[in-house]
């Protein structure tokens, strides 16, 4: 987050720079879950025509 005093921008990189792969791996271990994601096929209908010729 990256409002209010711009200086808290300096404040924050040794926590930034802290960050480990291994953080970011338990991160994304959590968020990216199976259980946790949606999946969407979108595809026309038989009735819409895919345009032959580039718009202009």
């Amino acid at each position: 987050e990256l409002k209010g005093d711009w200086r808290s921008v300096f404040r924050r990189l040794g926590a930034i720079e802290a960050i480990t792969v291994e953080d970011v791996q338990r991160v994304a271990q959590n968020t990216f879950r199976r259980s946790n994601r949606t999946v969407a096929m979108i595809k026309t209908t038989d009735d819409e025509q895919q345009p032959t010729t580039a718009a202009n």
